[in-house]
């Protein structure tokens, strides 16, 4: 599908040093660690402090307290989800209805 043919067309870059992948079960296990490993990658120093204020606002518990944005699935050129029945954020967990 369109999801993996994004991430095979990635993987040849995996290894070069401006590029981080990372997988969303290894971020959900450990926010914080990927936080810091995004931070770092990107050459940016967090205080402990900021790291944890990072860290509160990617979790989803924030994200569904928030939710300003609706986090709509991201890439919907050609509208392959409909808005109102595809959301990124609900209950924590990837959401697919419909089929």
């Amino acid at each position: 599908g369109i999801y993996w043919g994004y991430v095979k067309s990635w993987w040849p870059y995996r290894d070069d040093q401006n590029v981080l992948l990372l997988h969303y079960s290894d971020v959900r296990m450990d926010l914080k660690g990927n936080v810091a490993k995004i931070a770092n990658f990107l050459e940016v120093y967090l205080s402990p402090s900021e790291l944890d204020v990072v860290v509160d606002r990617c979790s989803m518990d924030h994200m569904r307290k928030v939710n300003k944005f609706h986090y709509f699935l991201p890439l919907n050129i050609n509208a392959i989800w409909k808005n109102d029945i595809h959301h990124l954020v609900k209950s924590g967990k990837m959401v697919n209805k419909g089929h």
